[in-house]
């Protein structure tokens, strides 16, 4: 049968072609473009066990256009649907039976087809640049791209946190941040088609990083760190009544005391620190804030906190040292010794801190969405320790019920609210 898919005789017979488990790849119109922007150009297919796969054309000028909505039905009766990036591939086809292989063991394909690089070099400019790539060579680099991920889909073992993990992330991506018309006065996007579309911009998570932690710079604008003082957090705003900000209180050391087992009199661990050694909160969250990342002060060591703290330290370092590996059992994140050179114990906590932020907040965020699932107002915005919703007015309960979240988990928050980002007050 011919790799090409685009008439309906040929897509029937492609049924006969596949089995349970396939590989699936869209390329979009532009291989840096947002996939929340628009539907890809065609949609690649093969089965894992085949030597071949084929591609099915939805937009590329070169081929009969397919119907993309027959393509998503058809994709719900497999299996299982491997891909690169599940949170990518969600934006063409969302469902249970799909699964992210970067997650379970991250590739980066180098490898191009000498027309992508020639095309890419002169054309990277143009919205439209795979649309002047020819078809077979998008056909060709996606079979380079099975073959690098051939030997990870024989291995692959499920795990429910990556699912979780690009789900959530996926949720909140295809929202978009609404944006006013003096959005360009502060940021320059040399080619806003990546990111922007009609009055939105898209966020993009990376989620692999080297502890787990997503990032959030796309398109040249980092969303994890907006400027506070240039005003450029004005050109956020609502698509509903008013932008919600969440803000956790002392996460980090609230997090450290929940694995611990620290028992918090005051429910704060500045404030317990500032009783204990005679000094204000500010001093205090000073002191605690760089022990925790640096080194625990002698005049200090008495601190419950900072002993149990320590103990846990040494039991992670101690098993990255005999095992040459620290795995952490909740996710199955693994830190090695051979991807980390140079490592040292309070490093090694840090970046376990990060990864252990980044579970308790996926958890955080799936029953987020799950309460405001079927309302207006929309999760727009997470930095780590805060979480942005575009919120409706008529939402009132369901906020209620978010922030009931936070309290069940004891965890203590700020709210804030405003039309603007730049502008919010406390609720």
């Amino acid at each position: 049968m011919f790799w090409l898919i685009e008439t309906q005789e040929q897509f029937d017979k492609l049924q006969f072609e596949l089995g349970p488990e396939i590989f699936v790849l869209p390329v979009q119109r532009h291989p840096e473009m947002h996939p929340g922007i628009y539907a890809p150009l065609c949609l690649y297919l093969r089965d894992v066990t085949q030597p071949k796969g084929f591609l099915v054309n939805y937009f590329h000028p070169e081929a009969l256009q397919f119907d993309p909505l027959q393509v998503k039905e058809y994709l719900r009766t497999f299996k299982k649907i491997f891909t690169p990036d599940k949170k990518a591939l969600s934006h063409t086809y969302f469902g249970t039976n799909t699964y992210d292989l970067n997650l379970f063991e991250y590739k980066e394909v180098k490898k191009q087809t000498h027309a992508h690089s020639y095309f890419s070099q002169r054309y990277h400019t143009e919205e439209d640049l795979n649309s002047v790539i020819p078809i077979v060579k998008h056909f060709e680099q996606c079979e380079i791209i099975f073959e690098e991920y051939a030997s990870v889909i024989k291995k692959y073992v499920p795990n429910e946190y990556h699912d979780d993990l690009s789900n959530v992330f996926w949720f909140i991506e295809r929202n978009g941040l609404k944006v006013n018309s003096a959005f360009e006065r502060y940021f320059d996007l040399k080619r806003p088609f990546l990111s922007r579309y009609n009055s939105y911009t898209f966020t993009q998570y990376n989620l692999n990083t080297t502890t787990g932690r997503p990032s959030n710079t796309f398109n040249s604008l980092n969303f994890a760190a907006l400027p506070k003082e240039n005003g450029s957090r004005s050109v956020f705003v609502p698509r509903n009544d008013f932008l919600l900000e969440i803000d956790l209180t002392a996460y980090h050391p609230t997090l450290i005391g929940q694995m611990v087992g620290y028992n918090s009199p005051t429910g704060d661990i500045y404030e317990d620190f500032a009783a204990k050694y005679g000094m204000d909160r500010a001093e205090a969250k000073g002191l605690v804030f760089k022990q925790l990342y640096g080194h625990i002060f002698d005049q200090y060591k008495d601190f419950e906190f900072f002993q149990l703290t320590q103990k846990l330290i040494e039991q992670i370092w101690s098993t990255f040292i005999k095992t040459g590996k620290y795995t952490v059992e909740q996710t199955g994140k693994m830190f090695k010794q051979s991807d980390l050179p140079n490592m040292n114990p309070q490093k090694l906590f840090n970046y376990t801190i990060q990864h252990w932020e980044t579970y308790n907040n996926v958890a955080l965020l799936k029953e987020i969405l799950y309460i405001i699932n079927d309302s207006r107002s929309e999760l727009v915005l997470y930095v780590y320790d805060a979480f942005i919703i575009d919120t409706a007015k008529e939402d009132k309960d369901k906020i209620k019920q978010i922030l009931q979240v936070f309290n069940d988990r004891n965890l203590k928050i700020k709210t804030s609210y405003g039309t603007d980002y730049d502008t919010l007050q406390p609720l």
